[in-house]
């Protein structure tokens, strides 16, 4: 299979092992252009009514966004849609780390996958070329394992890969699926539906560059959108977004902003920024949703103030096409 152009889906059906592609129509493609919104577009077309999540019938699909891999920023996650075995309607995840734009280079804007195969493999995408390959040797080892070890098997020069874990293979409901050494599309169960269908990981080697009409508008545009991100007040302290969580509960009304505030805050500590102010504001979910701030004291809350993170980082880094650099390496638990 040669790489193509965009608005292609490869579609794999796991119980007879025939892959194949298609086109989508452009009608379509301008409407739900591509991520979740295609997703929903193929589930709602393809699924019968009343199908079982664990089932041959439900579809599995990855998908990366429109404009993933074309020089612009912030569009570096993937998603993952499907029937949910844990609510029995939509399900959808995603995540960051650099599995989206494999997508993308190996020719395609999706790749679904229906049917159960009889035994354990994983889907490998590399030279132009899409397999079925056998996942016995690493069914049972855990993400992180099987990444490494699937990584060493490819023949291409940097592979990314998707798989699950034991938790996966045993249908756990609330189990994800893991690339990049540990991220994790955790929500709606999917992780069990690839256990189900004994889809153990995709591993994707394209390196089809990825057309664009106007680069240079393009590269205007992520300049712009660059010096913006870079943008940081010298000051920023970490006791500040308890406060404004706080304030954030109690206002009547709640005021519309650009994200810049959120920006300055995922630059200075990254995602863990988050944690007390939506602790304050009722975004977090104390005792799985049944508490509130008030069961959260401020001496636990102090516990996880996001100053609290930058005495133990190593070094910082991001996901593709993100220049906030949110993410953070810490030192391993003993």
């Amino acid at each position: 299979m040669g790489f193509g152009f965009m608005g292609q889906i490869l579609w794999v059906d796991l119980g007879t092992g025939e892959i194949s592609r298609e086109t989508v129509p452009e009608k379509v493609y301008r409407r739900y252009l591509s991520g979740t919104g295609l997703g929903a577009y193929f589930l709602y077309d393809r699924i019968p009514a009343g199908a079982d999540p664990l089932g041959p019938d439900n579809i599995l699909g990855f998908l990366s966004g429109v404009l993933t891999a074309t020089g612009s920023l912030f569009t570096g996650r993937w998603m993952v849609v499907g029937k949910s075995p844990l609510t029995g309607t939509w399900g959808d995840a995603n995540c960051g780390g650099d599995f989206s734009p494999a997508i993308k280079r190996c020719g395609f804007d999706g790749i679904f996958f229906r049917g159960i195969s009889r035994r354990p493999v994983y889907l490998c995408i590399e030279k132009g070329k899409a397999e079925l390959r056998d996942a016995g040797p690493v069914w049972g080892r855990d993400a992180v394992e099987t990444e490494k070890v699937l990584k060493k098997a490819s023949k291409c020069k940097n592979p990314r890969v998707a798989c699950i874990g034991p938790a996966g293979e045993n249908l756990s409901l609330i189990s994800g699926i893991v690339n990049d050494g540990g991220r994790i599309a955790a929500r709606s169960g999917l992780g069990a539906v690839m256990g189900s269908k004994r889809l153990k990981a995709i591993v994707l080697g394209g390196g089809a560059r990825i057309p664009v009409h106007d680069r240079k508008k393009v590269r205007t545009l992520t300049l712009a959108c660059n010096e913006a991100a870079a943008f940081q007040p010298p000051f920023v302290p970490g006791e500040m977004t308890p406060h404004l969580g706080a304030l954030m509960r109690v206002l009547p009304t709640q005021l519309s902003t650009d994200g810049m505030l959120y920006k300055i805050m995922l630059r200075k500590w990254g995602t863990v920024s988050m944690n007390q102010m939506a602790i304050e504001m009722g975004d977090a979910p104390i005792k799985n949703w049944k508490g509130s701030n008030e069961d959260f004291g401020p001496e636990m809350s102090a516990a996880i103030g996001p100053d609290k993170l930058l005495d133990y980082t190593i070094v910082k880094y991001h996901c593709y096409s993100c220049p906030p650099r949110v993410r953070r390496h810490l030192p391993e638990r003993r």
